[in-house]
C-alpha cells in the first residue's frame, strides 16, 4: 500500500480483497513499525473472499524520507504481509 504523504496523527482508508476458502470474519491486522497503526474498520463478503477496509494512521511524522513497514493480516491459521509505504509530511 502507498499512503501517500501523511501529517501525524492524520489517517487514510486502503481497500483490499482476501481470496481464500474458509475465510471467517476474524481478522487481525499488525504493524511491523511503531510508525504506523492499522485498524480494520469493515469486513464484508466479496466472491470468494473478504474485502477489507483498513485504515491508516501516522504515528510519528519526525522520521525523514519514506517510511516503509508492512501490516501482517491474519485469519485463523493464514497470515499474509503487504508492504506499506509512507512520507512524513513535511514540517509535521
Amino acid at each position: 500500500f502507498n499512503l501517500g504523504q501523511l501529517a501525524a496523527g492524520e489517517s487514510v482508508e486502503r481497500q483490499i480483497t482476501v481470496v481464500g476458502m474458509r475465510l471467517s470474519d476474524d481478522f487481525e491486522a499488525a504493524m511491523s513499525s511503531d510508525d504506523v497503526g492499522v485498524e480494520i474498520v469493515s469486513v464484508e463478503d466479496e466472491g470468494r473472499g473478504k474485502m477489507l477496509m483498513l485504515k491508516f494512521t501516522m504515528k510519528n511524522a519526525g522520521a525523514d524520507g519514506v517510511l516503509k513497514s508492512g501490516v501482517t493480516l491474519t485469519n485463523g491459521p493464514s497470515r499474509m504481509t503487504i508492504p506499506v509505504f509512507a512520507k512524513p509530511a513535511p514540517g509535521a
